[in-house]
This record gives C-alpha cells, sequence and structure tokens, in this order.
C-alpha cells in the first residue's frame, strides 16, 4: 500500500480513535518496560499490544477505494 493511500485511508477514517489506539499501545509498551525491566517477558508483553494494536486499528481505517 502506497503512503499517500494509507494517509488517505487515516484522514477520511477516524484519526482520532487511531490516535487513542497508538497512545493506548505505547503506555502499555511502557507499563511493561517499567513493571517487569530488562525479562524475557517484557518483548512478550510489548508485542501483544502492538498486536493488538494491528488487529483492532484497521475499524479505524477508510475502506480503501
Amino acid at each position: 500500500m502506497s503512503r499517500v493511500r494509507l494517509l488517505s485511508r487515516i484522514r477520511r477514517g477516524r484519526p482520532a480513535r487511531l490516535a487513542l489506539r497508538l497512545l493506548i499501545t505505547a503506555a502499555v509498551a511502557a507499563i511493561a518496560v517499567a513493571a517487569a525491566g530488562a525479562q524475557p517477558a517484557t518483548p512478550a508483553l510489548i508485542t501483544g499490544a502492538v498486536t493488538w494494536l494491528l488487529l483492532t486499528a484497521r475499524h479505524d481505517l477508510a475502506p480503501p477505494h
């Protein structure tokens, strides 16, 4: 997908909800690092947060044309 097309889908979709999802993901990742430190579980927690973002963010994008 081209960059222009992605930006268009974001702009026509729900950009505020998408931004909120990004903030939640960043907060969960920061909390995981603060709580677990440099443990093997830290990358797994961050991966879980990013996976949640990828699976739910598509609903905040406008349908492709």
